[in-house]
């Protein structure tokens, strides 16, 4: 940012295209893709920053699509519950929000060169995977402003890695070597302040791209059985938005994470966080979450005892479920976006690691009693547990050495 000093870490802010910032541009427009949160975001942040600096309005636009793969009334009406989150969130804030849900496939095209045709810039959010990386791409060769990705995906920025990570192992020692220095640049919790007066969207633009009826905001079945998604999977009781996301958080807290520990692997307990969809939708942040998990804990920086030697606990200077869930919601999340981050073959069976290849191929002719194929398994149709079958069955355990290879375990030694 020429001429003021940004507070979002630069290693946070990738550039997406060579165009230039238009100074005296309409409005600083955030297109929100990822990150779909008005707080702890780094993405906001980023835009809130420049219309500040630049003296103009900002807009935030969060578009929803129809023909994403898997794009469902049960995804559907979580994200858009988001919306109308963030709807409530920003009553009265100093900016203007455009939430867009596609009512037919292809009918958004077109719509962000529009609305960046005389904005200032674009900022977005850098997402590692699904077709967001594509999607940001094309839309930079598109708009003939400056487009600014900015990663808010989890305490490590993605930047501050020059490889993959093959193991949960590697990725500790790595975190465990710089996570308190990155402790130092924490996203704003009320990023949106002193901000120039706010401007409608021009009638150019929602006259043929109308924003998302009150209706469909509050996700009801009406509104959501004309979309062009697949109706046959059905909204999921549980609702989406920031402030859900931060009840479940402070339930979990509240209740569930002193048994971490001990039963998060028992279903029939529910003892998991219940936080996977709240932050694969960008409704909470990471950054949230810890800081609340280290209040809670009466936590500080300072008894961190950082080994380095990829170990999954005793080193943060919390109680042993803290440090389980943390292992969990930091290590094993986080080594997925920076595979994602640094191979575009992640999909791919060639960008497993060596040993796991090696492992899977070493057990490719074993006999399996239930062979299945894609449509069965796509419809649930394996075969039951029954106590004949699970009594009858001899498991075998597996863990991981020092090294990071999956080898068998003696199922005496490591229980049961």
């Amino acid at each position: 940012m020429t001429g003021a000093e940004s507070i979002v870490p630069a290693d946070r802010i990738l550039v997406r295209n060579s165009a230039s910032v238009r100074n005296d541009g309409s409005s600083v427009v955030y297109w929100m893709i990822a990150q779909r949160r008005t707080s702890f975001n780094f993405a906001l942040q980023r835009a809130a920053d420049w219309a500040r600096y630049l003296g103009r309005p900002l807009l935030i636009f969060e578009p929803l699509r129809s023909d994403y793969a898997w794009a469902s009334v049960r995804l559907h009406r979580f994200i858009i519950d988001g919306m109308a989150a963030n709807l409530e969130a920003l009553d009265g804030v100093n900016v203007t929000y455009y939430p867009y849900v596609e009512p037919e496939p292809g009918h958004g095209r077109g719509l962000l060169p529009a609305v960046a045709e005389h904005a200032c810039l674009v900022v977005t959010d850098h997402f590692p995977t699904f077709f967001l990386p594509r999607m940001v791409d094309a839309a930079a060769a598109k708009v003939d402003v400056k487009l600014e990705a900015v990663d808010s995906n989890g305490l490590i920025p993605l930047a501050s890695s020059d490889r993959e990570f093959p193991t949960a192992y590697s990725y500790r020692r790595f975190l465990q070597r710089h996570f308190v220095d990155h402790l130092q640049d924490l996203p704003l919790e009320k990023p949106l302040f002193d901000l120039p007066t706010a401007v409608a969207v021009p009638a150019r633009i929602t006259d043929r791209w109308p924003a998302a009826s009150p209706d469909l905001l509050l996700g009801r079945p009406s509104a959501l059985s004309r979309l062009p998604i697949d109706q046959s999977v059905p909204a999921a009781p549980s609702r989406g938005g920031a402030a859900e996301g931060c009840k479940v958080l402070r339930s979990f807290l509240g209740a569930k994470l002193d048994r971490y520990t001990e039963v998060r692997n028992r279903p029939d307990d529910d003892a998991t966080s219940g936080l996977s969809p709240y932050l694969h939708f960008g409704h909470l942040s990471p950054h949230q979450v810890f800081l609340e998990v280290a209040t809670r804990e009466r936590w500080s920086p300072e008894q961190v005892v950082p080994p380095a030697n990829g170990r999954r606990a005793g080193w943060w200077g919390m109680s042993e479920s803290a440090e389980a869930f943390l292992d969990q919601f930091i290590t094993w999340r986080e080594l997925g976006f920076h595979f994602c981050h640094h191979r575009e073959d992640y999909g791919r069976y060639e960008s497993l690691p060596e040993w796991a290849q090696k492992t899977l191929a070493k057990h490719a002719g074993d006999t399996r009693d239930h062979v299945y194929t894609m449509d069965q398994f796509d419809s649930a149709a394996t075969h039951a547990i029954t106590p004949d079958n699970l009594v009858n069955s001899k498991p075998v355990y597996y863990y991981a050495d020092a090294s990071g290879v999956t080898v068998p375990a003696d199922a005496g030694q490591y229980g049961k």
